[in-house]
């Protein structure tokens, strides 16, 4: 279980390493669960967000911490070819990630 690291990693080589290492050391039958991923194409809009929480409260904080975090997101399309789509209401942006797939 990868659940809230990813931000930290320094780039998707590096993920793409840990990924196939994850994988290698599973069973079989197992899958390899990553959350708590940040998407690439809301960067815009979470920054806006923050930008008008600030304007709103004066309170620039978040903002701040957002531009000089330097906190890795990962576009879409980056698991896409990784796994097989999992169903769940509202579309699928949940892959299963196994051993074999490719890392």
């Amino acid at each position: 279980m990868l659940n809230g690291v990813v931000e930290n990693f320094p780039g998707y080589n590096y993920l793409r390493r840990v990924l196939g290492a994850a994988l290698r050391l599973l069973a079989p039958d197992g899958t390899l669960f990553v959350g708590a991923v940040r998407d690439l194409e809301t960067q815009d809009d979470l920054r806006a967000a923050l930008q008008a929480y600030g304007l709103a409260t004066g309170n620039q904080t978040g903002l701040l911490r957002h531009d000089a975090s330097g906190e890795l997101f990962v576009p879409r399309r980056f698991f896409c070819g990784m796994g097989r789509p999992v169903p769940r209401a509202g579309g699928s942006d949940l892959y299963a990630l196994r051993p074999g797939s490719g890392l």
